[in-house]
């Protein structure tokens, strides 16, 4: 749990930085629609790569942290860990496969739209709103009320001010998955830099001091 928490920290910082630094200036942030491969024709994929694996990071050490969340769940909210850790996990998958796809299959339509505009835009707009998540409603909206419930669960084993951290997580992801518009990016990537790194930090510090019986007491009740 240590190592997923403080990856995600890492990659979140990271990301907040990136989308404050290049990708908002940029127009980059979208992964959908004909704006979003104009802006990628004319900038290059270059960062927006960079932020693609990133989100795949992200997803990886996320589904690590909701297999170990899930351990330390109190027994006595078992059955509402497991749903909590099923949305979460599916979230975090999804997000896995999108970015896969993206950083398999854009490059490649940025390159045929550059050297053949026409019919080279015309199918890469197609490519680009065939996505497994266009509108981030698992991405973003799982992953969201997947922090917000554990956070909740686990309001005993964790200080308050980082189970408000939790609630403010979940309130960015939960926004962007909600609406749309240059300001949830915005939201976003505010979020990813400050109470994201702050949350999932705290959670990687505090968790080597978590008594090794109360994961144990968990597994014996799953």
């Amino acid at each position: 749990m240590t190592i997923a928490a403080g990856g995600l920290a890492v990659a979140y910082a990271l990301l907040g930085v990136l989308a404050l630094a290049v990708l908002l200036p940029f127009g980059l942030t979208s992964s959908a629609g004909p704006g979003a491969l104009d802006a990628l024709v004319e900038h290059g994929t270059g960062w927006w790569l960079i932020a693609r694996w990133l989100f795949l990071a992200t997803s990886l050490f996320g589904l690590g942290l909701v297999v170990g969340f899930r351990r330390v769940v109190p027994p006595d909210r078992a059955a509402m860990g497991d749903w909590s850790a099923a949305v979460g996990g599916l979230g975090f998958v999804v997000v896995a496969v999108e970015q896969v796809r993206l950083i398999s299959h854009v490059p490649g339509l940025v390159r045929a739209v550059a050297a053949s505009p026409d019919r080279a835009r015309e199918m890469a707009n197609l490519s680009f709103v065939n996505l497994t998540d266009r509108y981030g409603l698992l991405t973003f909206g799982a992953v969201g009320l997947w922090v917000l419930v554990t956070s909740l669960l686990l309001r005993t084993s964790l200080p308050m001010w980082l189970v408000g951290c939790g609630v403010l997580v979940a309130a960015v992801f939960l926004t962007v998955a909600v609406f749309e518009g240059t300001w949830t990016s915005v939201v976003a990537a505010v979020g990813a830099l400050t109470v994201a790194p702050v949350f999932f930090g705290g959670l990687a510090i505090l968790v080597r001091r978590w008594p090794q019986p109360a994961a144990t007491v968990g597994d014996d009740h799953d």
